[in-house]
Formats: C-alpha cells, sequence, structure tokens
C-alpha cells in the first residue's frame, strides 16, 4: 500500500461540514434506540423514537434527550414535570418505527403502563428511566431536555442498535 493510500484508509480526508456530510458522518456512530414518552395534561400518552439519548451526570444522576423543534410531540414534553426513556430491545424495531412517524396516535394497540409519575413505560422495553423535568434549552434545530432520574431498571437482553442509517442487534 501507498503512505497516501494507507493514510486515507486510517484516516479520512475531512471537508466541509454542509448537511449531507454532517448526516453521514454522524451515521458512523452506532447508537441505541429509545423512545421518549409523556402524559399530556388530559392523561393521554405520547412519545417519540430518539436516538439523541445520553447520560450526563452520576451525581446527580442527569440524562439528556434532544428532540427536533418541529417534533409535533415536544410541547407535550414541555410542559410536563416528567417523561420516561424506554430503551428498546432488540426485538422491539416495529416499537422504532412507529413512534418515529407523525400520528396522534402512536400509543395505540402498544402494551404500557404508568411509572409511579404516571409517565408511559413500554412493555418488553430492555430498560427504563423514569425522568423528572430538570430544564431544557434550545441548541439549534433541537431542544435539549435535562431529566433527573428518579427510578430505573433494566433486563437481560440484547438493546436494539441503529448504525448507518440501519437497525442492527449487538451479536
Amino acid at each position: 500500500m501507498t503512505p497516501r493510500l494507507e493514510a486515507e484508509v486510517l484516516s479520512p480526508v475531512l471537508e466541509p461540514a454542509d448537511a449531507l456530510v454532517y448526516r453521514r458522518v454522524c451515521g458512523r456512530f452506532p447508537t441505541g434506540v429509545t423512545v421518549i414518552a409523556v402524559i399530556d395534561a388530559d392523561g393521554q400518552p405520547h412519545g417519540v423514537t430518539i436516538s439523541s439519548f445520553t447520560s450526563l451526570s452520576l451525581n446527580p444522576p442527569l440524562v439528556m434527550v434532544c428532540l427536533d423543534l418541529r417534533s409535533k410531540v415536544l410541547g407535550h414534553f414541555l410542559h410536563s414535570r416528567h417523561f420516561a426513556v424506554n430503551v428498546l430491545a432488540c426485538d422491539q424495531e416495529h416499537h422504532s418505527r412507529r413512534f418515529s412517524k407523525p400520528s396522534e396516535s402512536r400509543f395505540q394497540g402498544v402494551e404500557w403502563h404508568r411509572a409511579e409519575s404516571g409517565a408511559p413505560l413500554i412493555r418488553g422495553a430492555l430498560a427504563h428511566l423514569e425522568c423528572s423535568t430538570n430544564r431544557w434549552f434550545e441548541a439549534g434545530d433541537h431542544i435539549a431536555l435535562i431529566g433527573q432520574v428518579e427510578r430505573a431498571g433494566c433486563r437481560e437482553g440484547k438493546p436494539l442498535v441503529y448504525f448507518s442509517s440501519n437497525y442492527a442487534s449487538l451479536g
């Protein structure tokens, strides 16, 4: 291998980060898939598929999720005091697809129950986090929502993973 070709294999050539390049590069980072969910003032559940999820702090336990400013469910999250993070298992791709489509009835036909705070927990999820809304702020074309974890639980299993615009699971 020539030194130049070897360098290109080991280190990609950088180019200006327009939206297409940025999206392609971010797609090279594998993420878990979550459905964040909330109960509205009328007691109705709402949720959306999110891969922009991260643990933020251990003390106090904080997580961060990011929602698109154009999301039709955004207002429900901004006006609620609690939300849930449902970490999807490898056999729950159907939930990810369902909650990523625009619909007011995403929970129709989905088995779930209320956490102590009322936030929706999806049956069969690999893990659940019940969070109180700590704060939120606008960042570019998204809202970063910070939640303080009040209760959490998980089970054994494999997560649903998203990489390079495709679903996958860990070997």
